[in-house]
């Protein structure tokens, strides 16, 4: 599946991002065993099917060298700074 429409609700546009972007997602679907709430229930279950066959391939956006001299160098101002402030 390639695209799965979100539904037009509140919470799907809060988590549009989460349903759609470099994310791990859990989706706990809350159902009603009432007969008077047996639509809102079966379009629960269509909506959760439909979000679970959504694919996405997470992948690294940024990364960064970590340049070790420069933390230790920053470490030791920081020690610096906490001593001037003690004083």
């Amino acid at each position: 599946v390639s695209h799965v429409p979100f539904r037009d609700s509140k919470l799907t546009r809060i988590l549009q991002d989460a349903l759609g972007g470099n994310s791990r997602t859990c989706i706990i679907a809350t159902l009603s065993p009432s007969n008077s709430y047996i639509e809102e229930t079966i379009s629960t279950l269509k909506f959760a099917d439909r979000a679970k066959r959504v694919m996405q391939h997470a992948r690294i956006v940024e990364t960064r060298v970590i340049d070790l001299t420069l933390v230790t160098k920053l470490e030791k101002q920081v020690s610096l700074l906490k001593e001037s402030i003690a004083k």
